[in-house]
């Protein structure tokens, strides 16, 4: 076991910072946003920070992520977004999505042709949630 290298104790279960995941709860659940408490949202990041993904993003998900972090690892994360999943289609599950969605294309068009290019983000979700985002598209332009 290295320097950097924790073990749990009472385990024989060794946590490497780089390694372990680090999951974050953003939200655990209420119907709106309130200073004590979010709805759905939970970040988890994978391989030192460099891999991201959420687990349903609540209203508010972004202003979460920006208390919390600030502005600058905000953009790391969302330049890292690998993947969300929404888990169903209740408001409190999917109302963040589209501000990450346009702030996540905000830095796709900002880093478009340059080293820090952001990969491709994998959607999954209820077949209702594509036809949700498909009108709500519509309905933006």
């Amino acid at each position: 076991m290295d320097a950097s290298t924790r073990r749990i104790k009472g385990s024989s279960i060794d946590v490497h910072p780089k390694t372990s995941p680090e999951i974050v709860f953003l939200g655990t659940g209420c119907s709106i946003p309130s200073k004590y408490r979010n709805t759905s949202s939970i970040l988890i990041r994978t391989n030192g920070g460099k891999d991201t993904m959420f687990m349903d993003t609540g209203e508010a998900t972004f202003d979460q992520l920006l208390g919390r972090f600030g502005e600058k690892e905000t953009e790391n994360i969302l330049k890292n977004l690998r993947c969300i999943w929404i888990s169903h289609m209740h408001a409190d599950h999917r109302c963040g999505l589209i501000t990450l969605l346009v702030q996540r294309s905000l830095l796709e068009r900002k880093y478009r042709g340059s080293a820090s290019e952001l990969s491709p983000l994998t959607l999954i979700g209820p077949n209702r949630l594509y036809s949700w985002l498909h009108a709500y598209s519509r309905l933006a332009r």
